[in-house]
């Protein structure tokens, strides 16, 4: 791959994604042609959560190129994030089907589809899988996460973001992640912490800015007790066997 794209992906990984979105910009208007553009284009996407529109790029370019593995696997994902949980069953496993040679991949969109649709049974059985593969994987805090949060697990939710936080300090989304599982937990003080860390790396990001002012109010009747009731019976899935 290029320099630019590989400048591209970079600013992916640092949330850059105007830097990004301008170098393929750039490169849609010398190289349409190009797999390798569009599947750029969606990889910005996904990571800006824009998945409708993410979902309509994958669409129009696996029109050109149906056999191209990145694309079907980012299909695959918007199709999960948009809500598609049967046409996304059907990509998984069509995935995996057409591709063997990338277990891995496979692997994380069972997980994820489990997560989503699934049984938690499942979803760990495939977690187990993919950390089998790749030990060192930045996506397991993620999955492990998500897992957790399927299992309604606040301490697990919150040792999972923890470690998203950490892998990624420059991450808004993972510090707002753990912003809001602290505040579950009552930790209100790391919270802000968070919340303020969130906002640091992401000054756009608005809606994080409710933990700050929330874990004030929750001091007071009948927000104290409501929250403590939830609190409470979170802990109790977190910490007693099922």
């Amino acid at each position: 791959m290029s320099t630019p794209f590989n400048t591209a992906r970079a600013y992916i990984e640092a949330g850059n994604l105007d830097a990004a979105r301008k170098i393929a910009r750039e490169a849609m208007e010398k190289r349409s042609d190009d797999v390798a553009v569009h599947d750029l284009m969606v990889d910005i996407e996904l990571a800006a959560k824009a998945y409708p529109k993410a979902l309509d790029l994958c669409r129009e370019a696996l029109a050109r190129w149906p056999d191209h593995a990145g694309l079907r696997l980012s299909h695959a994902l918007t199709l999960i994030h948009t809500g598609r949980g049967g046409e996304a069953a059907k990509a998984v496993e069509k995935f995996e089907e057409d591709f063997p040679f990338q277990p891995l991949d496979a692997t994380l969109l069972h997980t994820i589809w489990q997560t989503q649709y699934g049984s938690l049974k499942r979803a760990k059985h495939y977690r187990r899988r993919f950390e089998e593969l790749v030990p060192d994987s930045p996506h397991n805090a993620m999955l492990d996460a998500m897992i957790a949060g399927k299992a309604d697990d606040m301490l697990g939710r919150e040792r999972a973001s923890k470690r998203m936080a950490e892998d990624a300090p420059m991450d808004a989304d993972a510090h707002a992640r753990l912003a809001y599982a602290q505040f579950d937990l009552f930790r209100l003080g790391a919270a802000r912490r968070s919340a303020r860390a969130a906002l640091a790396a992401e000054p756009t990001k608005r809606r994080v800015e409710a933990v700050l002012w929330l874990s004030w109010m929750v001091l007071f009747p009948p927000f104290f007790f409501a929250h403590l009731y939830h609190w409470l019976e979170s802990m109790r899935v977190s910490l007693l066997p099922r």
